[in-house]
């Protein structure tokens, strides 16, 4: 239910977008595997 609330937070409340991908990613000389969320408000949409 969190996660509903905050999509719909963002998109009506706030006018923005979100997106997600996985992706991987090296930290330390080791690779991880994982989920990249970007959020994206109105106000910068062109």
């Amino acid at each position: 239910m969190g996660l509903n609330i905050t999509y719909n937070f963002i998109l009506i409340g706030m006018k923005g977008k979100i997106s997600v991908e996985n992706t991987t990613y090296n930290y330390k000389d080791k690779e991880y595997i994982g989920c990249e969320f970007t959020v994206v408000f109105e106000k910068y949409f062109r």
